[in-house]
C-alpha cells in the first residue's frame, strides 16, 4: 500500500522502525542533539529524558504503521553520513478521507529547502497511493519559520490556509492555537497536469 522507503532528489525516506536507526543513536538525536530545544519548542513532545521515552516512539510508530493510521518516516540525506536530518509523517483520518503531514528537522538542516522536498513527496502519497481527498498541515501560531515553509508548498499546489484554530493542543501547560493550511485533490491535480 505505502512505499516503506522513498527516495527524492536530496532524501532518502524510510519506514521509522527499531530495525532503521539504533535506538541510542536516536536517543542522542532526541535528547541532546545541538538545539533540540528549538526544534521541540512547537511540537508536542520535548528533548527525550530517558532512552525508554526514544523506544516507546519507535515501538508506536511500528504499532500505528500496522494499523494503517499513521505512517512515519526517518529522513537521511542521500549524499551525507549524518545518520539521520529529522523525521516526517501522514497521520490518516479515513472517515474524513484527510492526510495530515508533520515534520521536525534537526537545526543544522533548517532553510535548506527540505520541507517543500519532503512535502511533495507526501502530497504524492496522499493523493496517487492512499487516494484521499484532503491534505492538511497545521504549525503553531508563533512559529513563523515553519509557516513560511508550509505556505510555499501550499502555494505550489494551489491549496490554501483555512485559519487559525484556538486552543489546538497542550504546550508546555498552556493551550496552542495552531495554522491550519490545506490542499484538496482538485486542487493537486489541477496544479500537476
Amino acid at each position: 500500500m505505502i512505499p516503506e522507503r522513498i527516495e527524492t532528489d536530496h532524501l532518502i525516506f524510510e519506514r521509522l522502525t527499531h530495525d532503521a536507526i539504533d535506538l541510542f543513536d536516536l536517543y542522542d538525536i532526541c535528547s541532546s542533539d545541538p538545539g533540540i530545544e528549538d526544534v521541540t519548542e512547537y511540537l508536542p513532545w520535548g528533548p527525550h529524558q530517558t532512552p525508554k521515552e526514544t523506544h516507546d516512539l519507535l515501538t508506536s510508530a511500528e504499532s500505528n504503521w500496522e494499523q494503517g493510521e499513521d505512517f512515519r518516516y526517518l529522513l537521511r540525506l542521500r549524499e551525507s553520513s549524518e545518520p539521520v536530518v529529522g523525521m516526517t509523517g501522514i497521520d490518516v483520518h479515513w472517515g474524513r478521507r484527510t492526510g495530515t503531514i508533520r515534520l521536525w528537522l534537526r537545526k543544522q538542516f533548517w532553510g535548506r529547502g527540505l520541507s517543500g522536498e519532503r512535502a511533495a513527496a507526501l502530497t504524492e502519497i496522499i493523493f496517487d497511493t492512499l487516494d484521499l481527498e484532503l491534505l492538511a498541515v497545521f504549525t503553531l501560531e508563533g512559529n513563523e519559520r515553519s509557516r513560511r515553509a508550509i505556505e510555499k508548498y501550499i502555494d505550489r499546489y494551489g491549496g490554501q490556509y483555512e485559519g487559525l484554530f484556538r486552543n489546538f493542543r497542550p504546550n508546555d501547560g498552556d493551550l496552542a492555537n495552531a495554522h491550519r493550511y490545506t490542499i484538496t485533490r482538485e486542487q493537486y491535480r489541477n496544479a500537476t497536469q
